[in-house]
C-alpha cells in the first residue's frame, strides 16, 4: 500500500477544493460580464441620447436657418408700397408660433427647401398709451419670420425662434397719404385773376375745404402733401378750408415721380389686361381732352362702383358743378378746380416736364369758384379724402389700393434700409 504524503496527500484529502475554485471563477466571470454589459448598454443609451440631441440640435439649426432665409426673402421681395400688418401687444402671440403664424392669411412663403418650412410677414409694431411693447420691440416696421421642420404627417418636430428685421426708411415719397398731393410745388397761390391782391388760395365760400381722413388700418391721411416750392400756409384764408395736417417734403424729389410713374403704369397695365375694366380714363398727349364733366355726379350723391373712376388727364380744369369720385391725376403745368366741382377720393397734380425720371416741374394749382350751396354733402371747390372712393377706383382695375397708400411721409419709395437684424 502506497501512502501519499505532502501536498499531494492534502489535495486528495480535500478533493472538494478544486470544485469550489471553479464555481468562484464562474461567479466572477458572470459579474464582470454583467458589468461590461451594463456599461455597454449605458454607453449605447448615451450614444443614442447624444445622437437624438444632435438630431434635435440639427433640426433646430435647420429651422433657425429657415427663419433667416425667410427674412432674407422678405427683404429681397419688399417693394415701395408693401403693406404692413399692424400688430398690437394683444395680437403678437400669433407670430410666435409657426402653426399660428403660417395659418395667417397674409403670411408669405419664405421659399425654403429640403424639408424646411418657413414663412415671413411685414409687420408694423404699434402700441397705444399704456400698452406693453409687442415683442418688447420699439414701434416701427419689421420683417418677422419663423422656420420649422415637419414630419411626413405635417407635425412640427422643431421650430425656430422668430427673426426680427427692423427696417429703416430714408427720405422720399412713400405712397398716397393726402387728399391733395402736389409734386413740384405750387406756382401761384392767388384769387382767380387777382394775383396782386391778398393771397388766397381757396375760395372764401364757407363750403370750400380740403379734408384729410384716416385709413381703416389707422394710418392718417393728411389734407395736403406738397414738395418743391414752399409757401406760407398762413396766407391761406377762408372758413376753415383745411381739415387735417399739411405736409411739406422740401425740395422736389425724383422718388415721387418714380412712384407716380409706377402708379399710372400699374393702372394702365391692369386696364389693358382686362376687357371688363370700364372705370379707367386716360386723356394725355396730343388731342387729349381734360374735360371729364360727363363723369361727374351730384355733390350729394354717394360714390359707388358704377360712378367711381381712376382718371389720368392733362392740365385738368373743371367748371360747372358736380363731384368726381375716385382717383384723379392731372399731368401738366396747371390744374384748376373751379365752379362748384368737388373731388371725393384723392387728387394728384404733377408736371413731368422732363419725364418721370426727373423731379416734377412746378404746377400752377388754382382753386376758384364759389363753393357749394351749403346743403349737407355739398362742398364745391373741395377735395376730400374718401377711402371707399379710392378703394373702388383701384378695385375696378383689380388692384389693392393699400399697396399704393401710406399714412407716413417717412416711408421710402425705392428701397428699405436694414436697421437691425436680431
Amino acid at each position: 500500500m502506497i501512502k501519499l504524503s505532502g501536498n499531494l496527500g492534502w489535495i486528495m484529502n480535500n478533493s472538494d477544493y478544486g470544485g469550489k475554485q471553479k464555481g468562484a471563477a464562474l461567479v466572477v466571470v458572470l459579474i464582470l460580464t454583467s458589468v461590461s454589459l451594463a456599461i455597454g448598454l449605458s454607453s449605447s443609451r448615451i450614444s443614442q441620447l447624444d445622437e437624438t440631441l444632435a438630431g434635435n440640435h440639427r433640426a433646430m439649426s435647420r429651422a433657425q436657418m429657415g427663419a433667416e432665409h425667410a427674412a432674407s426673402t422678405g427683404f429681397i421681395e419688399i417693394f415701395p408700397a408693401t403693406t404692413f400688418i399692424t400688430v398690437s401687444d394683444e395680437e403678437h402671440d400669433q407670430l410666435l408660433s409657426f402653426g399660428d403664424f403660417s395659418s395667417l392669411a397674409s403670411a408669405k412663403d419664405g421659399e425654403c427647401e429640403n424639408g424646411v418650412s418657413c414663412v415671413y410677414e411685414y409687420v408694423r409694431i404699434s402700441r397705444t398709451s399704456g400698452q406693453e411693447r409687442p415683442y418688447g420691440k420699439p414701434d416701427g416696421r419689421y420683417i418677422v419670420s419663423i422656420g420649422a421642420i415637419e414630419d411626413s404627417q405635417g407635425n412640427i418636430i422643431a421650430q425656430s425662434q422668430p427673426v426680427f428685421v427692423e427696417l429703416d426708411r430714408t427720405q422720399g415719397f412713400g405712397g398716397l397719404s393726402s387728399a391733395l398731393t402736389i409734386f413740384g410745388g405750387i406756382q401761384a397761390i392767388h384769387e382767380a385773376n387777382n394775383p396782386n391782391q391778398t393771397v388766397q388760395w381757396l375760395p372764401s365760400s364757407r363750403n370750400a375745404e380740403i379734408r384729410g381722413g384716416e385709413l381703416d388700418n389707422g394710418e392718417s391721411i393728411t389734407s395736403i402733401f406738397y414738395e418743391g416750392m414752399s409757401f406760407n400756409i398762413s396766407t391761406i384764408t377762408g372758413n376753415n378750408p383745411i381739415v387735417g395736417d399739411v405736409d411739406y417734403a422740401g425740395d422736389a424729389d425724383v422718388s415721387s415721380m418714380l412712384f407716380l410713374d409706377w402708379l399710372i403704369t400699374s393702372a394702365s397695365e391692369a386696364a389693358g389686361e382686362s376687357n371688363s375694366v370700364t372705370n379707367f380714363i386716360y386723356e394725355v398727349g396730343p388731342g387729349s381732352n381734360s374735360d371729364i364733366s360727363s363723369y361727374l355726379v351730384g355733390n350729394s350723391d354717394e360714390c359707388n362702383s358704377s360712378n367711381t373712376y381712376f382718371a389720368v388727364v392733362e392740365n385738368y380744369t373743371s367748371q360747372g358743378n358736380g363731384k368726381f369720385c375716385g382717383v384723379l391725376i392731372s399731368l401738366g403745368d396747371e390744374a384748376t378746380l373751379g365752379g362748384t366741382v368737388s373731388i371725393d377720393g384723392v387728387f394728384i397734380a404733377a408736371n413731368p416736364e422732363s419725364g418721370f425720371d426727373s423731379p416734377s416741374g412746378i404746377v400752377d394749382v388754382t382753386f376758384s369758384g364759389g363753393g357749394g350751396k351749403g346743403n349737407p354733402g355739398e362742398r364745391g371747390g373741395s377735395v376730400r379724402f374718401k377711402e371707399d372712393a379710392v378703394r373702388l377706383a383701384f378695385e375696378g382695375l383689380g388692384l389693392n389700393y393699400l399697396d399704393y397708400m401710406s399714412g407716413s411721409m417717412s416711408t421710402t419709395f425705392g428701397s428699405y434700409a436694414l436697421k437691425r437684424w436680431q
